[in-house]
């Protein structure tokens, strides 16, 4: 989740919609001729803050339990389970009347875990903590002890909620930041990564074809040509320069061994297609010189090499 979803739910799916849900139930209430706790006042925070509390609580962790199911069963699932327990050992210490330890001042000591979780486990890890503490500290203040046992339910249920409510907005929202900063990081990784990929392959194509260029160059200058045969499509492709050699246009070579020959004297035929058995069964390199008609008739001398390469 994105740090502007986080805060659209604790805002508005939260703290905005138990505005609504705690008015009518106050309502609810003044119709029936109840009075609870000291007045209507004190029946609506409580009814707005328990609705706007479980919310915090338990819609983050619905919504992110898929992404945490996901973990599987190997280390990482084991990190997740080992930091649960500890967080619960935590919250228990905690939220327990320990006579050695200054309750009332280190009820946010499991922040940093919770913390430590969302950095872990994202939003997912962040919300189960905050709900399992959620579960210990109501728990331990059912039983009279921890931080925000106090002499009436009321104040005890206010305490809880606002306690929920700031480590709700603390973890949620530092999870979500976190997260936020993890992906752009991420991205721009892969943006730089794909940057330096095409630049790479840009600079390839450009040395290619300075290579192609210097070889044609150099193939002009010393009249020589290279052509490929495939055998098993029977495509001859000749380059421009090789075409030259036999007097043809670019690009007018028929591109078959059966055009090839047609250009070959009738008289070194024979010998010619001699030399490509022979290649063709040894696949050692071959040459051989040979006649050649120009098709304005004139006879010219080839000096040809090749090797089949299977």
């Amino acid at each position: 989740p994105r740090l502007r979803d986080a805060v659209a739910l604790l805002l508005f799916g939260a703290l905005a919609s138990a505005l609504i849900s705690s008015s009518i139930g106050t309502l609810v209430l003044l119709a029936s001729g109840e009075h609870p706790y000291s007045g209507l006042g004190s029946a609506w925070l409580i009814y707005w803050l328990g609705d706007s509390t479980g919310a915090l609580l338990v819609t983050p962790v619905v919504l992110t339990l898929p992404t945490l199911l996901k973990i599987g069963t190997g280390a990482r699932f084991a990190e997740l389970c080992c930091l649960a327990v500890m967080l619960v050992a935590l919250s228990s210490a905690v939220f327990a009347d320990l006579p050695l330890m200054p309750v009332k001042m280190i009820a946010f000591a499991i922040l940093p875990i919770v913390f430590l979780a969302g950095i872990r486990f994202g939003v997912g890890g962040a919300a189960l903590s905050i709900f399992l503490v959620a579960t210990v500290a109501t728990v331990e203040t059912a039983l009279g002890s921890g931080s925000f046992a106090s002499s009436t339910p009321f104040m005890d249920g206010i305490q809880l909620d606002a306690f929920f409510t700031l480590l709700s907005l603390t973890g949620l929202t530092f999870a979500a930041l976190y997260s936020e900063r993890e992906r752009a990081e991420q991205e721009r990784a892969q943006s730089l990564r794909q940057q330096v990929a095409m630049e790479v392959r840009l600079q390839s194509q450009e040395d290619l074809r300075d290579s192609e260029e210097r070889l044609r160059l150099a193939q002009q200058t010393a009249r020589m040509g290279t052509f490929e045969w495939n055998i098993k499509t029977g495509v001859n492709t000749w380059n421009s320069e090789l075409e030259a050699l036999y007097g043809l246009p670019a690009g007018g070579f028929g591109k078959t061994q059966e055009a090839f020959e047609h250009l070959v004297h009738p008289e070194d035929r024979g010998r010619v297609k001699d030399l490509v058995i022979q290649a063709l069964k040894t696949g050692n390199p071959t040459k051989g010189e040979w006649r050649v008609i120009w098709p304005d008739g004139s006879l010219h001398w080839i000096a040809g090499q090749w090797q089949v390469f299977m």
